[in-house]
């Protein structure tokens, strides 16, 4: 190959590289940021939460009960269920944590990581590919 011949493919590659970029960011992350496309994923983490929230209020609930028995006999176990409430609290975090990355994290992958990683990798084999699941 000739040096022309290089730096038209070279050329080309910029050009593909800056077009997958655009696609990425406009078209792809356009699509991706609707509500309707995760819709089932949000549905479902919705119900996770609730059925986490019920098993945090039904362990809350039992402990102030057993706290109301007399003598102090069952108090050991009810400060083991009012423990159990924070790990509870935690998991909960951590569903809406995992909804935050559905609704924002996905965006914000086709609209900075793919370009970014479009630069850093310069193999041109796999991204069209993910650029037509797009359309």
């Amino acid at each position: 190959m000739d040096t022309t011949e290089r730096r038209l493919i070279g050329l080309a590659k910029i050009l593909i590289a800056i077009l997958i970029g655009v696609v990425s960011f406009y078209v792809c992350a356009g699509k991706v940021s609707e509500t309707s496309f995760f819709q089932e994923s949000i549905e479902r983490l919705d119900d996770t939460k609730e059925t986490v929230m019920k098993f945090s209020a039904a362990t809350l609930a039992v402990s102030v009960g057993i706290t109301l028995l007399p003598d102090d006999y069952a108090t050991p176990l009810a400060n083991t269920l009012a423990d159990m409430s924070k790990y509870f609290v935690v998991i909960l975090g951590m569903i809406f944590f995992e909804k935050l990355m559905v609704i924002e994290g996905v965006p914000i992958a086709f609209r900075f990581v793919i370009i970014i990683l479009k630069l850093v990798y310069r193999e041109m084999d796999f991204w069209p590919l993910v650029i037509w699941h797009c359309l």
